[in-house]
């Protein structure tokens, strides 16, 4: 049809998986391929001895949605803020598959909502991961579970823009969702992220924020985490715009 094929919106891990490697190979010559990040552009070009297009990821694009989810959302926050800052933690249960430990790994992340509470924050728990497998929704229960309503609440979106519309109202994020940093960073909101898959530090530097990725295993160091956020909270950048002008070819 004289169209243009595109392969977009990846990241490629140092060591890329084996199938992987061999799908690029195989690709037509004429697909043009675009991957969301200045890393995995090194990566695929070396991969593929040929030029590799590079965008941030589609996330920072979506636009938020108030339905009634936010709404809600909105209200809860509201209520934490009447307290003081809010945080929104953004567990990820994949860790436990990755990794194995799903219970230290689960507990790592529930240890962290008393440490911002003593640090004289309030917490909102969002589970932006929707899927029964890893099932981010039963470990965001687990964070709240018997925790002081008045300092922490959990929500659950329906969609990625209703992820999306939360995350812009609160004050800071520490997330293991890499969608999840893209979609505050992209609203100007103090995000630390927990790489584990190397895909991370890619999306970050398009904010200038990469200083503000740190190992999963990080987890098990509450106190240095919200330490990190709180540095982060406390220099204000405006990039969001910025990176939102880097609009990829293959999108428009």
């Amino acid at each position: 049809m004289g169209g243009t094929s595109h392969l977009a919106n990846f990241s490629l891990m140092e060591t890329p998986p084996r199938d992987a490697v061999r799908i690029l190979r195989t690709l037509d010559a004429r697909v043009r391929v675009s991957v969301r990040d200045r890393l995995s552009k090194v990566r695929a070009e070396r991969l593929l001895g040929r030029v590799v297009e590079a965008a941030p990821d589609v996330a920072q694009y979506l636009q938020p949605s108030w339905s009634d989810g936010p709404l809600r959302a909105r209200e809860l926050v509201d209520l934490l803020r009447a307290r003081g800052p809010v945080v929104a933690l953004v567990p990820n249960a994949h860790y436990g598959a990755l990794f194995g430990a799903n219970e230290r790994i689960a507990l790592a992340f529930r240890a962290l909502v008393p440490t911002l509470i003593d640090r004289g924050y309030s917490v909102l728990v969002l589970a932006h991961d929707l899927r029964s497998s890893p099932d981010d929704p039963s470990l965001m229960n687990m964070m709240v579970k018997d925790q002081d309503p008045s300092l922490v609440r959990s929500f659950l979106p329906r969609t990625a823009a209703q992820a999306k519309a939360v995350l812009g109202l609160v004050d800071g994020v520490i997330t293991g969702r890499m969608h999840a940093a893209v979609a505050a960073m992209s609203q100007d909101i103090p995000t630390v992220g927990l790489d584990y898959v190397d895909k991370f530090v890619g999306q970050f530097e398009w904010f200038g924020r990469e200083s503000a990725v740190v190992p999963w295993q990080s987890l098990f160091e509450p106190a240095a985490l919200v330490e990190m956020l709180q540095s982060s909270m406390a220099t204000e950048i405006q990039t969001a715009d910025a990176a939102k002008a880097l609009l990829p070819r293959w999108l428009v």
